[in-house]
């Protein structure tokens, strides 16, 4: 109050701050914008590529119409667009440097031809032959279009006004989509496999080798046998440094969890929530649907055997009086009611015989009922063999080859409506008419065995045990006052280990354009201390408390404090950055070093004997099989089996899991090749598939592509 009380009595103060803040945006924006008064600022540019702007409103106007109704997260969504942005400006830019292009007369076979766009295809399904387009709609459009009459049709309310946007973004689709097919088509046809070639091809494909072997795996030798210096991890880095280089910048965050969990009075208080609607459960009628499905309930539709439910209540609802309520009590995290709404003895199986009339509208069901009353009536009157009218009327294809029969059905196996006939209610010899949701059957139970089972059909009311808002709500503040008592990561992390029951954890590296944060997965808050991570310094500490929701129940059941850990700058990574994967590295390859100088002159008995190991053996080992059983994934060992000749021993071979020595004991030799052509066209398609593959992301490579869509969604 005394702060509000200081500006009320220094409002000038305020205006003053206000007229600056704004001067201040305005000079921000134009130099980040790299511009003066009157250019463009930089958050409407989403990104460049080849120095072709991305346009902030094209994106989000495409981003709109494209993923509308979406269930995927919206920053999975965001970066498939921004993929295709990248990609479709560099498949012009590459069209457009050899002459390759796409003429109007070919966007319109593609969007209304015989053999329409992949596009088309995918949004203008036929419901009624699936894999075929619906050609009556596309027709329609085409009309319009054609005609010039769209304008009308949304006028008068019969179009979406979106429609016009929505084609123009599709027909942006198809011709990238040909762009890229045309462009594959061209390096892929111009692909060869010389003699030399086919003949290295069947040599690998036929080439095999039986061997044995000896594994050494790196835990039988202890990591205090061998010394790893700096200066050993900086060689292996400068050795590999492509392989560990970053592309661009990378931060690590720090953070504390505090869970939200439901207290003894949330509990205790749900339970008596359950309790009173005990009397109104057990009085229920209608079926008690009417009652469940108000409280978001459950009645299950099959018949349950005691063996069916679980142990906790299965004695309970074997042995309660039908309508009788149980409960409140615990399952799965929630309070549950249960209703036993009918028990019965079944049959433990059954042979039936049916004939099905398909349909699914109102209309259908009344024809298909009619339908249903004539077929009985004939079989009543026994004009006409039960086996002969499945084959004129019987729509269920499982069963028309059979009479209609099913044999040795068990309780459930048939939707609801169909069981119950079949085991309750249903006199063997007698004909039923029977709606589902597939049509009207004709049903005649022609047998139940004597071996029988009781079961119980149960209504559950449930209620989910999770923290009340009060609850959340002082864990929030605990959080917040967490973070108010430790402004630097060190605070942060001395505090959670001085509490006891707080961790700190550290996130993967992530970039600024990244939406996930490890364990702690997406949410609009993830982004939100992504963003603040890259504003920080390290050993910072958010201000913010980050909240995270169950996905299932939907209350918030984690709030999280975070520090900035380290920042990784593009580049080749410094030792100290990911010295324990380096670390991983050199010590299998000073094992592997001590092994071989352990063994010289050792055969593979010998070798085995002084490690505990097993001489093992592989049969026809080959290149395109790099896993074998019994050996694992183990490329390097495969290799250089094929690679030696019949009787050689190998070096100590640094593999996957462990150091290998083999020796080759069987290598036929491979035939002369008598069918180049062949293995050329198998060579030829395995080359155009890996074109196709890895086409785009060949391309992205050499590009020049700026990415600036953290600018504005960090604001």
């Amino acid at each position: 109050m005394a702060l509000i009380g200081k500006i009320r009595n220094n409002s000038w103060i305020l205006i003053v701050a206000v007229g600056l803040g704004l001067g201040g945006f305005l000079v921000m924006d134009m130099v980040s914008a790299g511009q003066g008064p009157g250019g463009g600022l930089s958050q409407l540019v989403v990104g460049k590529v080849n120095g072709e702007k991305i346009r902030r409103t094209e994106f989000e106007r495409i981003n709109s119409l494209r993923f509308n109704g979406s269930t995927l997260p919206s920053y999975q969504n965001r970066n498939t667009l921004w993929d295709w942005f990248v990609e479709d400006q560099l498949l012009r830019d590459e069209a457009e440097a050899i002459g390759l292009g796409i003429s109007e007369a070919e966007v319109a076979e593609l969007e209304f031809g015989a053999n329409p766009s992949p596009i088309i295809r995918r949004n203008f399904p036929n419901p009624q032959q699936p894999g075929q387009i619906n050609r009556q709609q596309l027709d329609y459009f085409k009309g319009l279009i054609d005609g010039g009459t769209l304008r009308d049709e949304i006028e008068q309310g019969r179009m979406s006004p979106q429609f016009p946007e929505f084609w123009r973004m599709q027909r942006d689709m198809i011709k990238k989509d040909r762009l890229q097919t045309k462009l594959q088509a061209l390096v892929q046809k111009g692909m060869y496999t010389p003699n030399w070639m086919a003949e290295m091809g069947y040599n690998e494909q036929n080439q095999n080798v039986d061997f044995v072997y000896v594994k050494v795996p790196y835990d039988q030798i202890p990591n205090s046998d061998v010394a790893i210096s700096d200066s050993d991890l900086s060689s292996y880095l400068n050795a590999n440094a492509a392989r560990y280089e970053r592309k661009q910048e990378e931060r690590v965050l720090d953070y504390v969890v505090f869970d939200v969990l439901p207290t003894a009075a949330d509990s205790a208080a749900i339970r008596t929530k359950m309790a009173e609607l005990i009397p109104e459960f057990t009085n229920a009628t209608d079926g008690d649907s009417t009652f469940v499905l108000r409280y978001e309930g459950v009645i299950t539709p099959a018949y349950a055997s005691k063996d069916d439910l679980s142990t906790g209540i299965a004695d309970t609802v074997m042995n309660l009086p039908v309508g009788s309520v149980y409960g409140p009590y615990v399952e799965s995290g929630e309070f549950r009611l249960l209703k036993v709404i009918d028990r019965v003895v079944m049959a433990d199986s059954a042979d039936t015989r049916h004939i099905l009339l398909s349909a699914t509208t109102p209309d259908q069901f009344a024809t298909a009922g009619a339908r249903a009353d004539s077929i009985i009536n004939v079989l009543n009157a026994g004009t006409t063999a039960f086996d002969s009218l499945v084959v004129a009327f019987s729509e269920d294809p499982g069963s028309v080859s059979n009479g209609g029969k099913y044999e040795g059905v068990t309780p459930n196996q048939f939707v609801p409506e169909f069981n119950r006939v079949l085991f309750i209610t249903g006199v063997p010899g007698q004909l039923y008419k029977v709606r589902t949701a597939y049509g009207i059957h004709i049903v005649e139970v022609l047998s139940r065995t004597a071996a029988t089972t009781e079961r119980a059909n149960v209504a559950f009311i449930r209620e989910a045990i999770v923290p009340s808002k009060e609850t959340q709500d002082n864990v929030f503040q605990d959080a917040s006052q967490f973070i108010a008592n430790n402004r630097s990561l060190d605070d942060m992390k001395a505090a959670a280990q001085e509490a006891g029951n707080l961790r700190v954890v550290s996130t993967p590296t992530f970039n600024k354009n990244a939406f996930t944060l490890g364990d702690l997965g997406f949410s609009n808050d993830t982004k939100d201390a992504i963003c603040w991570a890259f504003s920080a310094d390290p050993g910072d500490v958010s201000p913010s408390v980050y909240s995270f929701t169950d996905q299932v129940r939907y209350y918030d059941n984690k709030y999280v404090v975070v520090g900035l850990q380290d920042i990784m700058e593009p580049g080749t990574p410094s030792v100290d950055e990911i010295r324990t994967e380096l670390e991983a590295e050199v010590l299998a390859a000073k094992k592997t070093e001590m092994v071989a100088s352990q063994t010289q002159g050792m055969d593979l008995r010998a070798i085995a004997g002084k490690y505990g190991a097993k001489v093992d053996t592989i049969q026809r080992a080959a290149f395109s099989r790099p896993s074998m059983p019994g050996l694992g994934s183990e490329p390097k060992v495969v290799a250089t089996a094929v690679g030696l000749g019949q009787g050689q021993t190998s070096a100590p071979i640094q593999g996957a899991g462990g150091v290998f020595v083999l020796q080759v004991t069987n290598k036929p030799a491979v035939g002369q090749a008598t069918n180049l052509p062949q293995i050329r066209q198998q060579m030829n398609r395995t080359a155009q598939g890996n074109v196709a593959s890895s086409f785009i992301s060949l391309f992205r490579e050499s590009a020049d592509v700026e990415d600036n869509r953290a600018t504005y969604e960090c604001n």
